[in-house]
């Protein structure tokens, strides 16, 4: 059984290494592929020390050993507790990396959308109250409306600013999910929304 021997040792190792590791610290793929073969090979080394071989030590040695990795294998863990620094630090870099590509032609879409309205409202002033349609607040420019708001001229109530926040709040939501659920039109929708976007931030 020597030449098993480097396979219980590697099994011990890699025991050990899990029991020392945290919640948050998983197996890859091939890990736990690796893991669950060393076990299968111990397992059959077992079966024929026990057959072949008067040493009970080194029965109880691999009796053991197969316990602490069957408890790994087959163990249910815990929710990990919620780290936000690590969520921050590590879980949110690697989503953007993920997808970066796709955030990239999203920042650029609306971008371009930035820049038509720009020069849209630059080449027509007049026009921009056509533009922004029914968003009544922003025909006039944030100086304005602070004027108007510091004169008295336009006072709002305290109920009246209560259902602008909310509306202000409830569209976005409705903006952003249907921006994200807009992508079974193959992006057609999602561009329209972040190019619209990116218009009316500049015209505002």
């Amino acid at each position: 059984m020597a030449h098993s021997r480097p396979y219980w040792e590697e099994l011990a190792q890699f025991v050990e290494k899990r029991e020392k590791a945290s919640c948050q610290d998983r197996m890859s793929v091939e890990e736990a592929g690796h893991f669950h073969s060393l076990y299968l090979r111990v397992s059959s080394d077992l079966v024929r020390v026990r057959s072949c071989s008067s040493c009970q030590e080194l029965v109880e040695y691999l009796e053991n050993l197969l316990s602490c990795a069957y408890s790994e294998i087959y163990q249910t863990q815990g929710k990990p507790h919620f780290s936000f620094m690590h969520w921050f630090v590590f879980s949110l870099p690697d989503a953007v990396r993920r997808r970066y590509k796709a955030l990239c032609l999203s920042v650029l879409i609306t971008l371009l959308g930035v820049a038509m309205g720009g020069l849209y409202v630059v080449s027509f002033p007049e026009s921009k109250p056509d533009l922004l349609g029914g968003l009544i607040h922003l025909h006039s420019s944030p100086t304005e409306r602070v004027q108007k708001e510091e004169s008295g001229v336009y006072k709002a109530s305290a109920s009246d600013e209560g259902v602008f926040a909310s509306s202000l709040m409830t569209h976005n939501a409705r903006v952003g999910i249907f921006t994200a659920v807009s992508g079974i039109s193959f992006g057609f929708i999602t561009f329209i929304l972040l190019l619209y976007n990116g218009i009316i931030s500049t015209s505002s």
